[in-house]
């Protein structure tokens, strides 16, 4: 059986974004993904090679992917915030208005 997920949107950090799911990973926490929409963007044209640089394309948005039991409990999100240097805030109570249905909320 499939196990189901849900999805916190949470706050990042522009700096630190792209180590979101290394420092996840390495300070333990398990079936929790960060899943951060991002875009190539063109920063600067010279001699005919272009140079990209990687955005956020919610710019300071993504999304959480963890067990339900998990994105309801306020001390694990809030443990989970001070953790990880690239979340800077977790939003619970928009999932605490879909209790019942438990699906991809976004």
């Amino acid at each position: 059986m499939k196990t189901p997920y849900v999805y916190c949107i949470f706050r990042l950090d522009r700096k630190f974004y792209k180590r979101i799911n290394s420092d996840l990973k390495s300070r333990g926490y398990k079936n929790v993904k960060a899943i951060i929409p991002i875009i190539s963007v063109l920063k600067k044209s010279r001699k005919g090679s272009n140079e990209y640089e990687d955005v956020p394309l919610l710019f300071n948005y993504g999304f959480l992917r963890m067990k339900p039991e998990k994105a309801f409990d306020r001390y694990y999100l809030n443990k989970l915030k001070r953790d990880i240097p690239g979340i800077l805030s977790v939003s619970y109570t928009h999932l605490l208005a879909h209790e019942t249905t438990l699906h991809l909320v976004c």
